[in-house]
């Protein structure tokens, strides 16, 4: 991506509930092009455990090659917020403090 001025990349945005559960075509959001040196997946989930867990699997899995995990705390869609993901979020600091610590 280097060619289009891109020095880091990252996925669209994919909901740590589906992938958890092994939903290929949310899987299919977590794939590096091989022109992309630095490459993040951006991830959205209202529990702190869906972060732990998809952080854990991501650090295991052999098929993703992944730099960063950027957590969406800006989504405002209706169908995000409501699962106390994205925007909302931001709005709860308990659950956003444990959500940056399990993944450490």
């Amino acid at each position: 991506m280097k060619h289009y001025g891109a020095d880091i990349t990252c996925g669209e945005m994919a909901l740590a509930e589906q992938l958890l559960k092994g939903q290929a075509s949310e899987w299919a959001l977590l794939k590096r092009h091989p022109s992309e040196d630095c490459f993040g997946v951006q991830i959205a989930a209202g529990h702190a455990d869906q972060f732990t867990r998809l952080a854990e699997v991501l650090a295991n899995e052999d098929n993703i090659e992944v730099d960063f995990l950027d957590m969406n705390l800006g989504c405002p869609l209706d169908l995000i917020c409501n699962k106390g993901a994205g925007a909302c979020l931001m709005l709860r600091e308990k659950k956003l403090r444990a959500s940056l610590e399990g993944m450490l």
